[in-house]
């Protein structure tokens, strides 16, 4: 059976808490982790829990690292003395963030 439907634009979204980009077996690799939203082909990736300039994580910044690598664009947001969480899509965007409550 075909349609005549116009076909509907997909898009491609996904969500991965990388625990700082260190594996089970205790292995920094942000590059790992690039790969791993590679195959998975998104347009958007919300990333948890990326580190900035820490030590533990040889002072990398992981958001832009895995951006890079997957040559999409991102936007990060920190909280003071946790890790951070950062945005990359495929397309151009900006970040926007809500005001904080009084």
């Amino acid at each position: 059976m075909t349609s005549d439907a116009p076909r509907r634009p997909v898009l491609r979204v996904m969500t991965y808490n990388v625990h700082p980009c260190i594996g089970a077996a205790g292995h920094l690799s942000p590059y790992r982790i690039a790969e791993g939203i590679s195959r998975c082909r998104p347009d958007i990736v919300a990333l948890q829990e990326l580190d900035v300039g820490r030590a533990r994580t040889g002072n990398l910044h992981q958001a832009e690292a895995i951006a890079q690598q997957l040559e999409m664009r991102f936007v990060y947001a920190t909280a003071i003395a946790a890790p951070m969480i950062t945005t990359i899509c495929s397309w151009p965007h900006r970040a926007s963030f809500l005001p904080r409550r009084q």
